[in-house]
């Protein structure tokens, strides 16, 4: 086989390569998270991070019709969490 042959015409991510990370999770310095990456990061359902929303232990903000998570209340939630579980 030639070189030219070998060569990849996509370009090749690492794992902790900023490309890489935006195609599995969202980055972790935003403000706000929509429910769905919430979910994603949590390794939750949608409909289990929207319960959690109902019962007060994920604070979500309504902007029109859509739910997002400032990432100061997600920070909450899971200092919460990890006091809960230490308890």
């Amino acid at each position: 086989m030639s070189e030219e042959q070998n060569v990849s015409t996509r370009p090749r991510t690492t794992k902790g390569s900023p490309q890489a990370q935006s195609k599995t999770h969202p980055p972790l310095d935003r403000l706000a998270y929509t429910m769905e990456e919430v979910a994603e990061m949590l390794s939750l359902c949608r409909t289990t991070v929207f319960g959690l929303a109902r019962a007060g232990k994920i604070r979500r903000t309504k902007v029109g019709r859509r739910s997002i998570v400032l990432s100061a209340h997600l920070a909450a939630f899971l200092a919460d969490l990890h006091e809960e579980s230490t308890r």
